[in-house]
């Protein structure tokens, strides 16, 4: 009888110091999920719209500077680039063509490592086939894909873009005043002096708006019917109503004659494209038409901007 009771004493000992021994296994957390990857690298791409330059005019050579431009990426792998284009016909010597916007299409994306992506899409007006690289999702490069287009036609039809992504909520214009820089030199020129100053007034459901003029702070006036004036309202259009591109025009009130030589009693409105930078409060703006007061490689005092430089507008 002793004998069972030391056993079971023993037994039981045993029992309680195996359960304090900690050996008991430690539960296996349930698996981290890996985050969400991107179905697809078109789903990052529409809609989203992308501004910067180009070479200029549709090709480098034959520009004033590089052109102002926005690339808009649709839903459908279609792309549009609006920009103020130069074409020289490659049937017909020394005539150019002056489209406002071209459309492509995506052929291919051909990697997405690490963020980046190699597209291939195809412009016609711009040399057929075009590499577009995207890096951080952020910058974008865009070259032909054969590098002979960088020089037929002294360049004027295929060039290198470079864009910045576009923030999708955007910026508004009305209400805001934009004017050209101060040159650094003694003079003090004001560049862009067809929009300095220039302010936006309010939109409406359209993306359709009036811009004022003022210079040495008086407001430009227009002449009304009865031989009087009024501020001068002139429209504009800011599609979306916050989107990267701007439809304007500028004022020179300096110019005293038209295109046909006649004289005229007030200065002359001048068409302008603006593109909106990533920070809202830059314009790269260009005007092809003629009597704008914009830097040219002719000229011998830079009073209009740098020469070589795509014109810029600042918020002010």
């Amino acid at each position: 009888m002793k004998k069972l009771i030391i056993l079971t004493v023993c037994i039981a000992v045993s029992f309680v110091a195996c359960k304090k021994s900690g050996n008991t296994p430690t539960p296996i957390p349930p698996p981290v999920p890996p985050p969400p990857v991107q179905k697809n690298y078109l789903d990052f791409l529409k809609n989203t719209e992308w501004v910067g330059t180009n070479g200029g005019g549709g090709g480098g050579s034959r520009a004033q500077y590089p052109e102002p431009v926005d690339m808009k990426f649709h839903t459908d792998s279609s792309i549009t680039i609006y920009s103020l284009f130069a074409f020289l016909s490659v049937t017909t010597p020394g005539e150019v063509t002056r489209p406002d916007s071209i459309n492509g299409k995506i052929i291919k994306i051909d990697s997405v490592p690490g963020g980046e992506a190699l597209i291939t899409a195809n412009f016609r007006e711009i040399g057929g086939d075009q590499l577009i690289h995207i890096t951080d999702k952020n910058k974008l490069m865009m070259s032909p894909v054969d590098t002979k287009q960088l020089v037929a036609n002294g360049g004027l039809n295929g060039t290198i873009y470079d864009l910045s992504l576009f923030p999708a909520a955007g910026f508004s214009v009305n209400g805001t005043e934009w004017s050209g820089a101060i040159s650094p030199d003694e003079y003090k020129y004001q560049y862009v002096p067809d929009l300095s100053t220039i302010t936006f007034g309010s939109i409406d459901g359209t993306g359709k708006g009036v811009t004022h003029y003022t210079r040495n702070g008086i407001y430009i006036k227009q002449g009304i019917g009865d031989g009087g004036f009024t501020v001068a309202e002139i429209s504009y259009q800011q599609p979306k109503s916050t989107g990267a591109r701007v439809y304007m025009f500028g004022y020179n009130e300096d110019y005293s004659t038209d295109s046909n030589g006649n004289n005229r009693v007030q200065g002359r409105l001048i068409p302008y494209f603006g593109v909106l930078l990533p920070s809202g409060d830059k314009m790269l703006v260009s005007s092809h038409t003629f009597g704008n007061r914009l830097p040219y490689y002719s000229q011998t005092h830079f009073s209009y901007g740098p020469r070589g430089t795509t014109p810029v507008i600042y918020k002010k």
